[in-house]
């Protein structure tokens, strides 16, 4: 297949990567999500168990 092209497909969908931290700024949470409102809202309503839901307090 010398010299020939191949099509990749491209994928246009948009990803965010984010920061977070406590109130007192001891603890920093990373995360990647492609629906950044939704993710935050998650975090903030605490409706998926993890790391963040005991650390990470969004006013």
């Amino acid at each position: 297949m010398r010299g020939e092209a191949v099509a990749i497909p491209f994928n246009r969908k948009q990803y965010y990567v984010y920061i977070m931290t406590n109130k007192i700024n001891t603890v920093l949470y990373t995360g990647v999500t492609s629906d950044l409102k939704k993710r935050i809202w998650e975090h903030k309503e605490k409706v998926i168990d993890g790391f963040t839901k005991n650390i990470i307090s969004i006013n």
